[in-house]
């Protein structure tokens, strides 16, 4: 009996994994593409020729890692070298690995970074699994968080030596300064200078291939389309996030539509989707471990965002996932289709999960009220100001910028706040100093008006007062603050005394005073004031005066603000002088005393 076979009319033939890697090397090279051209156009050449070079460096980086575990494991019963060699490199697919970890990185990422984050995505990722097809992990995922975590000052969106990006945000910062002055609960981009239009198109400075998002949407639709990666796992992701978005939009009080389209642009969330987590070797195997996996990672990704220290949640719950696939396939392996609502109990249990645990979370962290509360009131006793004008060296084309600053003392002499006008050119500079500004005015405050004087831009870098990225910005406040309290002299003095009618209660009462002078910039003693008093020791000798001093403290010193020194210097008591009330007349004259003693090497009384 002759057995005849042929193909059956109903077999369908499936795309070999070769073409399919193809066609998604294809995708990504349009979204790199975007980034090359983005960067010509808005950032100049030197920005375009990085984003050239930096696929070229980690597309060599994997080629070179793929050559070295080979030939290390090659036999002769493998056959030749060299067809082993190359049939094993293209199979390898690490070219593909070497595409999304460069496309996740910010354009300012030096080449050694580029090169050692691709290696180790290749060799510990994947090849100390065994090679494509037996890694546990997504290569490229587990390569950017190594360099984000190893390398996180590096990853910068200028380039050194090359003029900053005069236009738009820097990218790689505008999630983190979106996370750090909203907290993922608000729909202000005006925070980071952006608007819901720029952030869809991509057109700012930020990973080289992550900000477009509606084009690796569009691209999403068509590989999906074309069946190279299945359409579970990204609308179940996509569509976890935007269900969990839109109650934490309901809860926090804000626009349901804007911030779900912010979460859906913002950082990486929308190529995580299309080209992290449709990754066939590091995800589940089974249909509806795919979905579930998408579910899992959008409750991850919104957790992260909103509760993590870290700005962003796409990466770390991808590799989350990664880690928790051959728990889903083993959970899913005995649901057949007969059993679909045990399928959909999952779904729906984790989605309530990230609905009920994100929502709240939102809910707790966001303000109560809508209404913005009042500021705290500042009893502020002395405003100096000050103003320094400078220009970017490097980039003439902003041409000089003035910025002025406003430092506002209490009676005290106490910094208690800055109000800084123009510290920076705009663009993403201003994006840059906003998220810092708060940690500025913190540091300033945190000095005395002498420490101010002695500042020089050597000892501010390290410090609080020094913004990564805005060197000039940086030195131009320090210039106006100084500029602020140049005319400023600090004198100490003290003075002791006692109260004659009762000095075997009392004894001697010592009072120590920090006088601040301003000398108008002129050599003319006659023309120098009070700015104000810093007051220490034995004020009063003590109860009940405490609370007398106390309350006339303010109308006393109101006497010494703008007072002449010169004049001040020639009285002997504060006694018949109408700011000096309240039966503490003594106490108001050891003050005096020790005011003209602080005076007294420079001031003639």
């Amino acid at each position: 009996m002759e057995f005849v076979s042929s193909i059956g009319p109903a077999t369908r033939t499936k795309k070999s994994t070769t073409k399919i890697m193809l066609i998604l090397t294809g995708a990504l090279s349009i979204v790199w593409l975007a980034g090359v051209i983005f960067n010509f156009v808005a950032n100049g050449p030197d920005y375009g020729v990085k984003a050239i070079l930096m696929l070229v460096v980690a597309e060599v980086a994997a080629i070179l890692s793929d050559v070295l575990v080979l030939s290390i494991r090659y036999n002769e019963k493998k056959g030749p070298y060299g067809e082993y060699l190359f049939h094993q490199v293209i199979t390898q697919y690490s070219w593909v690995t070497a595409i999304i970890f460069a496309l996740t990185l910010p354009i300012g990422t030096p080449y050694y970074v580029v090169a050692i984050g691709t290696i180790f995505g290749v060799i510990i990722a994947k090849h100390i699994f065994g090679g494509f097809g037996s890694n546990i992990f997504n290569p490229a995922i587990f390569a950017r968080i190594l360099v984000g975590l190893a390398f996180g000052a590096q990853l910068t969106s200028t380039i050194e030596g090359a003029a900053a990006p005069s236009s738009l945000v820097g990218g790689v910062t505008i999630t983190s300064a979106f996370d750090s002055l909203t907290n993922w609960l608000s729909t202000d981009l005006s925070k980071v200078n952006l608007n819901l239009g720029q952030l869809w198109l991509g057109t700012y400075n930020g990973a080289l291939g992550e900000t477009f998002t509606a084009l690796i949407l569009l691209l999403g639709i068509g590989l999906v389309a074309l069946k190279v990666i299945n359409w579970r796992t990204p609308v179940f992701y996509l569509g976890t996030v935007v269900l969990t978005s839109l109650f934490i939009a309901i809860f926090i009080g804000v626009n349901p539509l804007e911030y779900i389209l912010i979460q859906l642009a913002m950082g990486g969330l929308m190529f995580g989707a299309v080209f992290m987590l449709t990754d066939p070797v590091s995800g589940p195997t089974s249909m509806f471990g795919k979905a579930l996996i998408g579910v899992i990672a959008g409750l991850l990704t919104v957790l992260i965002r909103i509760q993590g220290s870290y700005p962003e949640g796409v990466m770390f719950s991808i590799a989350i996932c990664n880690m928790l696939s051959p728990t889903v396939d083993h959970l899913v392996s005995g649901l057949n289709n007969n059993k679909l609502g045990i399928k959909w109990a999952w779904v729906g249990s984790i989605a309530a999960i990230s609905i009920g645990l994100n929502g709240g979370i939102a809910y707790a962290k966001a303000p109560k009220s809508p209404i913005t509360p009042e500021p705290p009131v500042i009893d502020v006793w002395r405003e100096l100001v000050g103003t320094a004008t400078s220009d970017v060296p490097a980039a003439g084309e902003y041409g000089l910028t003035t910025t002025t600053v406003t430092m506002q003392y209490d009676i005290n002499m106490t910094l208690v706040g800055m109000k800084i006008d123009t510290p920076t050119t705009g663009g993403s500079f201003d994006t840059s100093w906003k998220a810092s500004e708060e940690k500025v005015i913190s540091y300033y405050e945190s000095l005395s008006l002498e420490e101010i004087k002695a500042l020089t831009p050597a000892t501010i870098a390290g410090s609080d007062g020094f913004v990564g990225g805005l060197t000039y910005t940086t030195d131009r406040v320090l210039a106006a603050v100084q500029n602020a309290v140049e005319n400023i002299v600090v004198y100490e003095g003290s003075a002791t005394t006692g109260v004659p009618e009762a000095e075997e209660y009392f004894g001697e009462q010592t009072v120590n005073v920090v006088t601040y002078v301003d000398t108008k910039g002129t050599a003319e003693l006659t023309d120098d004031t009070i700015v104000g008093l810093s007051i220490s020791g034995d004020e009063t000798t003590g109860k009940p005066y405490e609370t007398t001093w106390e309350n006339n403290l303010k109308q006393a010193m109101s006497y010494y603000k703008d007072a002449v020194v010169v004049d001040l210097m020639e009285l002997t008591t504060t006694s018949g002088i109408d700011e000096f009330t309240g039966g503490i007349t003594y106490s108001f004259d050891r003050l005096l005393f020790a005011v003209q003693d602080s005076l007294s090497s420079v001031y003639v009384g």
